[in-house]
């Protein structure tokens, strides 16, 4: 019997110095908020991380300004309650901003952003003996665009829903439409699929008879367009 033999593995091992006292960034630079749509609705939360890295010693402040834009404003569409600053306690490595985000009164814009910058931290209690300990801010991570954008009510939502899966006509529509500046290759192909686009047109919306009518359908026309290309070959002499 062959005696076993011993592999040699290497482990990598990776040791985070704790004693300092951190790298502060924002753990995500750019975010869309979903705000409510009517006035009728609550305020709505949405919270923005802040990540400590590379130490967790001491307590540490971190203050941050709020850029609001030409058609985001603080106090009206979205305000940030206390004081704008972040306080990391010793052995903290995750902190948040959290936005309340107010109802639209009119139709929203199509900017509608803020921005939150982070600005140097301070320490607040001394808590490693190291010189280059001190806390700091990431150039990469310090700047985060929150944009706001209108949620869907849930009712216009299913309306438009019920309406897509059930309005034949729509469906028509829907196939039958060009897409907006069309090249000239998309127009050929636009009236060469013509024919079969027209026919697939009579296979009915999902949304009728709980979908069984539209795959019955379907599952009928794939099986006479399988017959037309089974039996192209022969009569147009295509080899196979």
């Amino acid at each position: 019997m062959q005696e076993p033999k011993i592999l040699k593995t290497e482990i990598v091992c990776v040791i985070i110095d704790d004693d300092h006292h951190g790298k502060f960034g924002f753990t995500e630079t750019v975010h869309t908020a979903s705000i409510p749509q009517s006035a009728a609705d609550a305020l709505k939360k949405y919270e923005v991380e802040v990540e400590r890295t590379k130490g967790c010693r001491g307590d540490v402040r971190v203050p941050y300004e709020i850029v609001e834009s030409e058609y985001c404003k603080m106090g009206k569409h979205f305000t940030i309650s206390g004081k704008p600053e972040i306080i990391f306690k010793d052995k903290q490595y995750n902190g948040k901003i959290c936005i309340d985000l107010h109802p639209l009164e009119v139709a929203a814009p199509e900017n509608m952003n803020l921005k939150l910058v982070l600005k140097a931290p301070e320490l607040l209690s001394e808590a490693s003996e190291h010189e280059q300990a001190k806390p700091e801010i990431i150039e990469d991570l310090h700047v985060c665009t929150v944009t706001l954008a209108p949620s869907m009510a849930t009712q216009d939502f299913e309306s438009l829903k019920e309406k897509a899966e059930t309005s034949w006509s729509q469906k028509i529509k829907d196939s039958l439409t060009l897409p907006q500046e069309p090249n000239l290759l998309e127009y050929i192909l636009y009236f060469l699929q013509m024919p079969f686009t027209l026919a697939f047109c009579l296979v009915p919306p999902p949304g009728l008879l709980g979908g069984w009518l539209a795959f019955v359908i379907a599952i009928a026309f794939i099986g006479f367009m399988t017959a037309i290309i089974g039996w192209s070959p022969p009569i147009l002499d295509i080899p196979h």
